[in-house]
Order: C-alpha cells, then structure tokens, then sequence
C-alpha cells in the first residue's frame, strides 16, 4: 500500500487541511440549515459517493509547511486508514 509519505503529492495539502463531516442528506435539504452552515467561513457543504457532508477547510496542528506529518508514527488510526483516491487512480 503507498501512503502519502512515501510519494510526492501536491494534494496531500488537502486532506490534512480539511475535515469532511458526513451527514444525513435531509439536514442540506432544509434550505435554512444549509444557508446557515455555508455563511461560516471555511465551511462547505456537498454530496459525494458516500452521501451528504460538510467540510471545514482548517489546517491540521501536526500539518508542516512542506506538507509532511509531523506526528506520522504516532498520527490517528482515522488517518493511518485514509486511503487518498488520487493514489488510487495512479
């Protein structure tokens, strides 16, 4: 399996700097609650594949400026299983 220290990726800037927050679709149907959750900054919301989300663009504190991890070792097992779909096309 390759994981994203072992590659050059300029995405990677991407899922360590945003938290995707699944939800049920009903909530973005509210027009009110989505107008709501898309006035705050750095706040999306979307449907993808796996359903209805909202993201929060926000850096994660173990984030360096090359765009490594800091805390790889030691880094939650939700980020030891992403698996990031752009290496999955490669």
């Amino acid at each position: 399996m390759v994981n994203c220290e072992d590659v050059q990726c300029d995405m990677r800037e991407l899922c360590c700097r945003s938290v995707r927050v699944y939800m049920s679709a009903d909530i973005l149907d509210n027009p009110d609650t989505r107008n709501w959750m898309e006035l705050h900054e750095n706040v999306s919301v979307g449907e993808d594949e796996n359903g209805a989300y909202m993201q929060f663009l926000t850096r994660c504190k173990n984030n360096t400026d090359d765009l490594r991890c800091s805390a790889y070792g030691e880094r939650p097992q939700v980020c030891v299983k992403f698996v990031c779909n752009r290496m999955k096309r490669s």
